[in-house]
């Protein structure tokens, strides 16, 4: 069965925005432009495939702003510390759960 048109061009968008053709803060084309690029399918369609890129947090849609590639908010890695009942407990809820040690646990990261 045929792929539908608008999963297709949501994959080509998204794999231009990955390849850095369009990077953080960069606008997307207007749909009257997408849909001539695309074969002249309708802003329906294109429509659709953004909707798609905007659940998925790639891009973001703003009335008379146009559509802009989102900027990747940084990782926030958190301690394993903060899983700690009591500060300086050489043991958590999980450690206790798993019935291992505190060293035990901070060898497998």
């Amino acid at each position: 069965m045929a792929q539908p048109e608008y999963l297709r061009i949501a994959a080509d968008l998204r794999r231009r925005i990955s390849e850095g053709e369009w990077g953080p803060g960069d606008q997307i084309p207007t749909l009257p432009a997408l849909c001539t690029e695309y074969g002249g399918v309708s802003e329906t369609t294109i429509r659709s495939a953004l909707r798609l890129l905007a659940g998925e947090g790639l891009i973001e849609t703003r009335a008379r702003a146009g559509t802009r590639v989102r900027p990747r908010p940084p990782i926030h890695r958190m301690a394993a510390d903060r899983y700690r009942s009591t500060p300086g407990a050489k043991s958590t809820p999980y450690t206790r759960d798993q019935g291992i040690g505190w060293s035990e646990c901070l060898s497998m990261n």
